[in-house]
């Protein structure tokens, strides 16, 4: 477990008592205070949101507690056992598309895009949806 400085506990805990629990997976006070909100804005009783404050200070991804990870367009459904989109994808892949739709125009043909290099299917499925197939 990570350890986490007193003088941050003591200043996580005034700003909302389930704070502190989310410093060793965020280990700054700003990124457990956005982590706080996203599981607060998904779960909707604070009987849950502590649940998932405890979870998270044993180190459980927030994609598993939450049961879904935004991807571009796409909300991917995780739970353990599945392979997490990273962010650096996401934005590869839109970016990826950008430059293709900005270099071919409009789409009014099938076109072919050979999938070789990943284990995980999120690049595809969110590449044919931003490209309209």
């Amino acid at each position: 477990m990570p350890r986490v400085a007193p003088r941050l506990l003591k200043k996580a805990l005034k700003a909302h008592s389930l704070l502190p629990l989310l410093l060793p997976a965020c280990r700054s006070i700003e990124q457990s205070a956005q982590e706080f909100r996203w599981i607060r804005n998904e779960l909707p009783n604070m009987k849950q949101v502590r649940q998932a404050c405890l979870q998270r200070f044993k180190l459980v991804p927030l994609q598993y507690i939450l049961g879904n990870q935004p991807f571009g367009e796409l909300d991917i459904v995780c739970r353990p056992g599945v392979l997490i989109p990273r962010w650096e994808t996401e934005e590869w892949v839109c970016e990826l598309s950008e430059r293709l739709l900005g270099s071919m125009g409009p789409l009014n043909y099938p076109f072919t895009i050979w999938y070789l290099f990943c284990v995980k299917g999120f690049v595809l499925i969110l590449l044919i949806r931003i490209m309209g197939q």
